[in-house]
């Protein structure tokens, strides 16, 4: 029996062949990057497959004059697909991280598979109840990770999930719990534009960065954006388009200088666009 256990445990090569194929550092690897991300990831990306990054509670400006302010928190987004789904599953490993061999977030903190789809995975998953995935969606924004909420084909070949092909690719959803040291994510920024149109900011979400910047260079050190998207140009910091709204510049920023805030009907929007496209129920 223990014999099995081991067994079992051990990565998938599914997800062993995910951590394979991602460069250890894009910015150097351009070339190769977008090689991979416009032949082998777009190969496998189907129509009205997306991710939206989510950014992080903490750091949004909510007025709270607004009887529901905190209905307007990007988390929201989360819970509500974890309330729908019929079924909930735990990736026991990070594809990611374990090719990074990543130091700064547990390995252990893997994708969050909802929906009918996500029946019969591979060995990878656990399946869990609904409390459990609340308490784990909160666990992992507590270690400092950032949920991107979405779906691609792609997913059903690293997770061997039999019930999303076909009609099913419409029945489950993936809840990625991101670092800026190791993930997929890093490539966005020289990527394809193929790969890049599948990685989108959530509408409604804005990004200031005000007068109290100094330009002191803490939001452009190394593991901080998750895109690549901030610079110091003439003594100020300064977003380029490629911003998705992560959140992570507004939390180390020691002056304050960057201003996050969400429209009210943020979340809502995200919703129905999600739930055209899947039924997780």
């Amino acid at each position: 029996m223990a014999a099995k256990d081991n067994k079992e445990d051990k990565v998938p090569l599914g997800i062993k062949m995910l951590g394979f194929a991602i460069p250890k550092n894009p910015a150097k690897d351009r070339i190769y990057t977008k090689v991979l991300t416009k032949t082998l990831i777009s190969s496998v990306i189907k129509k009205d497959d997306v991710y939206f990054a989510v950014p992080k509670d903490n750091v949004i400006q909510v007025d709270a004059s607004l009887e529901h302010e905190n209905s307007f928190l990007p988390s929201k987004l989360i819970h509500h697909f974890i309330d729908a789904a019929s079924h909930h599953a735990i990736a026991k490993y990070c594809g990611c991280r374990t090719k990074m061999d990543c130091t700064n977030h547990p390995k252990e903190y893997g994708c969050l598979l909802l929906g009918e789809g996500v029946v019969d995975g591979n060995n990878n998953l656990r399946h869990v109840s609904k409390e459990e995935a609340h308490q784990y969606a909160e666990e992992v924004r507590k270690n400092g990770l950032v949920h991107t909420i979405g779906r691609t084909f792609a997913d059903t070949a690293v997770f061997r999930l039999p019930k999303a092909v076909g009609e099913y690719h419409k029945k489950f959803m993936i809840i990625c719990n991101c670092c800026p040291c190791c993930c997929l994510a890093r490539m966005y920024p020289y990527g394809s534009q193929s790969f890049r149109d599948i990685l989108l900011r959530m509408p409604g979400v804005e990004v200031k960065i005000n007068d109290r910047c100094t330009g002191c260079g803490t939001c452009v050190e190394s593991g901080v954006c998750m895109f690549g998207a901030i610079r110091i140009e003439n003594g100020r910091a300064r977003r380029t388009d490629d911003c998705l709204a992560c959140g992570r510049c507004a939390e180390v920023c020691p002056e304050k200088a960057v201003e996050i805030t969400i429209d009210e009907s943020a979340v809502g929007d995200v919703v129905n666009h999600l739930s055209s496209i899947v039924d997780v129920t």
